[in-house]
């Protein structure tokens, strides 16, 4: 099949979680796809990570028309995931530009200030806690 040659050469799936999710997509599009639509895609010149990166996107509108925010997980059916990822192949007008995933909150690096020599707090020595719990009397005088 040109299809499986065309995936192949292209891409360099990764051996994370998202690269498996790719793989099961990739051969999903392989399986059903006809003579058709194999030329289609060759000709677009479209990919499995921006397959997923357009699939995510659309799952990401779904939940956020559905559930009115952005915070929390969202789950659909492999065939729904899979008919997405067909439409992304199968329409022309889709661009790379659209798939963009959308950008996560950048973990903000938090700053401590090193300690000031002047405002740092010093320890007492043990005369002077000694000299506080006993107010300054002794055995000797």
């Amino acid at each position: 099949m040109k299809l499986t040659e065309y995936f192949r050469i292209q891409e360099d799936l990764k051996s994370d979680l998202n690269g498996e999710y790719q793989k099961l997509i990739r051969d999903h599009i392989i399986s059903q796809a006809n003579e058709e639509l194999e030329e289609k895609i060759i000709a677009s010149g479209k990919n499995i990570p921006d397959c997923f990166n357009f699939v995510l996107k659309e799952l990401e509108k779904e939940y956020i028309e559905k559930n009115g925010r952005t915070t929390g997980g969202y789950a659909c059916s492999d065939r729904h995931v899979y008919s997405i990822a067909m439409h992304y192949f199968d329409e022309n007008s889709i661009v790379k530009e659209a798939i963009k995933p959308s950008k996560k909150v950048e973990k903000k690096e938090t700053i401590i200030p090193k300690e000031d020599k002047k405002t740092k707090v010093k320890k007492p020595s043990k005369e002077e806690l000694f000299e506080e719990k006993f107010g300054g009397m002794t055995l000797f005088g």
